[in-house]
């Protein structure tokens, strides 16, 4: 997204981050990591990382580690009239206890699944009119 560092909406200036806060439904001081990058074909890559959320391992309740990062392509609703997929820095963690890796919680859709829950809002909103089809 070009946007100048702060981004004015219905009254109110924000940043970057912040908008971009509001348009993927998280937090802002949930993220890490945040890089726009437009494409040359005028869509929009949002590169991001949530900051980090240590927990006990669901199964024998010992300590995780950080194992990695896998990154997951998300398809999202169009922004300000251009295509936008986001690109998640996923957290694996590992328990050395039990010697299972776990993924964290993915806000943004189901697991196993690349689009996330705003665009199948607005899909669904779009079928309430009669004169949308597939």
């Amino acid at each position: 997204i070009v946007l100048p560092v702060n981004y004015y909406e219905g009254g109110i200036i924000m940043s970057l981050t912040q908008f971009i806060a509001n348009i993927l439904n998280i937090s802002e001081d949930r993220i890490e990591t945040l890089l726009s990058i437009p494409q040359s074909d005028g869509s929009i890559v949002i590169k991001l990382k949530l900051c980090v959320n240590i927990f006990n391992c669901p199964y024998c309740k010992g300590k995780l580690k950080i194992h990695g990062y896998s990154q997951n392509n998300l398809r999202h609703s169009v922004v300000a009239n251009k295509q936008c997929n986001i690109v998640y820095m996923r957290r694996r963690y590992y328990c050395k206890e039990c010697k299972i890796t776990l993924s964290e919680n993915n806000p943004f859709c189901n697991t196993g699944e690349n689009i996330t829950y705003a665009t199948k809002a607005n899909i669904l909103e779009d079928l309430k009119n009669p004169g949308e089809t597939y």
